[in-house]
């Protein structure tokens, strides 16, 4: 007895999508003498003509045709059939005989468009003029040398089930062949598959400049219904299997980056195949700066190698505003990637991720956590700038703590701060737009200050073009300042000054830090300064021109006094 094996290579239809006449369904094998043996050609159309065809019978013992029909002058039915089968099988077009005329197996059934006169008894079977076959069995080994001549893949055996006797062989809608209980001049009793394949992921094992390999993940429904056999054309398939398990995640590792390959899942009703291409595994490049990292290319994947310091974070899409003495940048985590507690002032070093742009906002979007912070207590001395400055260049300051002076927000429309509300700020230098964008805040729903006030925020952009201030909690809005604040008793000599700037601030301190700020908002150094004394900077080595400086407490986080000075 042979036994079938079914190839794992997907099953080659011949030219059956395009023919006028298809083998539907064959049943070889019943009980005892075989009385019921039949053939069914269908075809797309109804009472169609058969001229010019022939059945040809191929014996797998010799691989030559033993028997031939011609099927000239006959017409398939209403519903597209015609039946070549036994004297006794009921309603017959084409009669083969009492019993035993269509043998087991291995053998081959083929239609061709030719003269019966092409194929006398003992022909080898060709591809010549071929319109449709299917080679068979009832449990017998794979006839390679019909299979080859016939450009088929698969054999297949009526007696897989193990119950021949009643069963027979039909075609599908996928053009592959199933086992169940014979339709004759009916629509085919095949099950449908119910195997689906979704969510295909792809991962780069390492990211280097040799050839990397990757990891692919295919999650699944509908398994444990049959016998499923999973191939790929590359690299190693493992995971959960299909044919016991009815969802899961098929896993394919080892295969190259840059790579196309295919992947398939055969049973007896399931022929499903993925083509897929493997992502490319570029390097990450380094960048040692924000600025650097904000002049990249939209998608590509950055490492921020330098420490920057968290500014502002809120549970909205899980974002971060981070900054470093050159810029600052928003960090959208929306997926919830970095999964480690920070504090506003923590540093955090080595964040990889994609740059990407949303609405004209940057944002740089994490693909892993970078781990515990850097360094801790942190202040970032926010950039005093100008209305006038912000309103003509606001992307220079985009992501960036800043700080307002003498700022007043109008409240004709809304006296207490509403969510996701826009208010207009004002100042003898122009307007800008504050806008609540910051859900979580204390001072939501509290009221807008009536007073001119100097004002800390950070700067976004929303519409592609339409920037916004936003503070980040109470403090920020109600910041002190040298002008305006009696309480604080300070001064600062010589102005201008060329070697050294001498400071004096009278509060109650232990962690006064003054920070020195260029025109452009570039933080130059930050100094600890003791309260009550002269605090001497030599700013002796600074380039002539106007320069800002801020003191703040570091420890409770809050500004204290806002300046300039100008190095001649």
């Amino acid at each position: 007895m042979k036994k079938m094996i079914l190839t794992l290579s997907l099953f080659l239809a011949s030219l059956t999508t395009f023919a006028q006449v298809i083998i539907n369904e064959i049943d070889v094998d019943q009980s005892q003498s075989d009385t019921m043996e039949f053939i069914e050609l269908k075809t797309p159309t109804s009472n169609t003509s058969l001229d010019g065809y022939i059945v040809v019978l191929f014996n797998g013992s010799s691989d030559t045709s033993y028997r031939v029909f011609d099927l000239n002058g006959f017409t398939t039915d209403e519903n597209g059939f015609l039946i070549i089968g036994t004297d006794s099988f009921p309603d017959t077009d084409i009669f083969t005989g009492e019993s035993n005329t269509i043998q087991n197996g291995a053998d081959a059934i083929a239609i061709y468009n030719a003269p019966i006169s092409d194929f006398p008894i003992g022909s080898f079977p060709t591809t010549n003029n071929l319109v449709d076959a299917i080679v068979y069995g009832t449990n017998d080994s794979e006839d390679t040398e019909l299979l080859n001549a016939l450009n088929l893949d698969v054999q297949y055996n009526e007696s897989i089930n193990g119950n021949s006797a009643l069963e027979s062989i039909q075609r599908t809608e996928n053009n592959t062949f199933c086992i169940s209980f014979p339709t004759p001049r009916a629509i085919n009793n095949c099950p449908s598959c119910s195997l689906v394949f979704s969510n295909i992921t792809i991962t780069c094992d390492d990211e280097s400049s040799s050839i990397d390999t990757t990891t692919i993940s295919i999650d699944y429904t509908g398994g444990s219904m049959e016998e499923i056999t999973l191939t790929t054309t590359e690299g190693s398939i493992s995971g959960d299997n299909p044919s016991n398990q009815a969802t899961g995640t098929i896993t394919v590792t080892e295969v190259n980056e840059n790579t196309t390959l295919t992947i398939s899942a055969i049973g007896f009703t399931c022929n499903l195949t993925e083509t897929i291409t493997t992502v490319v595994c570029e390097t990450i490049q380094e960048v040692n700066d924000i600025a650097t990292l904000r002049n990249g290319t939209l998608g590509a994947e950055y490492i921020l190698s330098s420490e920057a310091i968290l500014s502002f974070q809120q549970s909205f899409r899980n974002q971060k505003f981070i900054e470093d003495d050159t810029a600052g940048i928003l960090i959208d985590d929306a997926s919830g990637i970095i999964t480690t507690e920070y504090e506003i002032g923590d540093g955090i070093s080595g964040i990889q991720g994609t740059l990407n742009e949303f609405q004209g906002m940057m944002e740089f979007r994490p693909i892993e956590d970078p781990g515990p912070s850097s360094s801790n207590n942190n202040t970032i001395a926010p950039q005093i700038i100008t209305l006038s400055g912000l309103t003509d260049n606001p992307e220079a300051y985009e992501s960036e703590l800043v700080s307002l002076q003498n700022i007043t927000i109008n409240t004709s429309q809304n006296t207490d701060w509403v969510v996701s509300t826009e208010y207009e700020m004002t100042s003898t230098e122009g307007e800008f737009v504050f806008r609540t964008s910051f859900f979580e805040v204390d001072y939501i729903n509290t009221p807008v200050p009536t007073e001119a006030i100097n004002i800390v925020g950070i700067i976004t952009e929303r519409n592609n073009g339409d920037y916004f201030f936003t503070a980040r909690d109470t403090e920020d809005l109600s910041v002190l300042s040298l002008d305006n604040n009696n309480q604080i008793q300070a001064s600062i000599y010589p102005n201008p000054t060329t070697d050294y700037l001498n400071i004096k601030v009278n509060i109650d301190s232990d962690a006064m830090v003054l920070a020195i700020i260029e025109a452009t908002g570039k933080i130059i150094s930050r100094t600890e300064i003791n309260p009550y004394q002269k605090n001497q900077i030599n700013v002796s080595r600074l380039n002539q021109g106007l320069y800002f400086i801020v003191v703040y407490d570091q420890e409770v986080k809050k500004t204290l006094l806002g300046s300039k000075f100008i190095k001649k």
